[in-house]
């Protein structure tokens, strides 16, 4: 949790770690790709890979980047959340529980 939230605490650092882009299959939008993913970042702790597309938060839909505001407040507020991905062709979920 204190990971967590030090991370959260200065947006600017956390968004400098990543590179993110809306990303699209047959024309609709299905999440976005995370690119120059920094290592030792907190992306990279939470086991997040260049390549990966995040697809979904706790089973909602991610599309567009404001949708990424929702991963942001289940971080900052929740005790865990889900992340709904697509890794080199498959899904996957990981799953972060805070203590």
């Amino acid at each position: 949790r204190s990971m967590v939230s030090k991370s959260l605490e200065n947006m600017n650092e956390l968004i400098s770690q990543v590179r993110v882009r809306p990303h699209y299959k047959d024309g609709e939008a299905d999440g976005l790709m995370l690119s120059q993913v920094r290592p030792n970042s907190f992306f990279s702790k939470m086991g997040l890979r260049n390549g990966d597309i995040i697809q979904g938060v706790d089973g909602k839909p991610i599309t567009s980047p404001d949708d990424i505001m929702d991963l942001y407040e289940e971080l900052k507020e929740g005790s865990s959340v889900s992340l709904q991905i697509g890794r080199r062709g498959r899904n996957k979920t990981l799953t972060y529980r805070f203590k």
